[in-house]
């Protein structure tokens, strides 16, 4: 029984057990789908490019966000003829469905509506990159984007995520027994 118990509090130090909510990763993670994510996962090494994370949003503390990260701290980005190039090269996203085309995006941000329900709202305000706009990701943030351009709120409108606020890494699915 001490063993069980140890490997479980173990497991729950390391692990956290997320849902995707939305279809914001998809073909890649699933609505209503399982996911462990690794809260140690950069404990020896920063984040990178291409790992699913999950986070808080910078701008609105409240809410979580799971996303891909596409730049990392002083990466120069552009989107442009629906492509995404970073530190000019195109980014090669084998992880998004064939003939999605990235955009830009109007600025938004999360606005409370009542308890833990929050609501995306475009703003008047500057986009954060325009079509064939170069931006260099400040030091300790990163650029973060759903896999399904088209469905994803994301760094395109709601900005940069702050290291501190970037929970794990998304590990593996997992099935609840019941």
């Amino acid at each position: 029984m001490g063993i069980l118990l140890v490997i479980a509090v173990l497991f729950f130090v390391i692990f956290k057990p997320v849902t995707v909510g939305g279809s914001a990763m998809e073909p890649s993670y699933k609505n209503d789908v399982n996911y462990l994510v690794n809260k140690l996962a950069f404990i020896g090494s920063p984040p990178v490019r291409g790992d699913v994370v999950t986070f808080q949003y910078t701008q609105n503390p409240k809410y979580a966000g799971i996303s891909r990260i596409i730049g990392v701290p002083e990466d120069k980005l552009i989107i442009q003829n629906g492509k995404v190039s970073v530190n000019g090269a195109v980014l090669e996203e084998s992880y998004i469905a064939s003939g999605v085309i990235t955009q830009t995006s109007a600025r938004s941000e999360i606005k409370d509506i009542n308890d833990g329900t929050g609501m995306i709202e475009d703003i008047n305000a500057p986009k954060i990159l325009d079509e064939g706009q170069e931006i260099t990701v400040p030091e300790n943030s990163y650029f973060m984007m759903g896999d399904n351009r088209e469905e994803s709120v994301d760094s395109r409108s709601l900005g940069f995520v702050d290291r501190k606020d970037i929970f794990g890494k998304v590990a593996f699915q997992y099935k609840l027994p019941f």
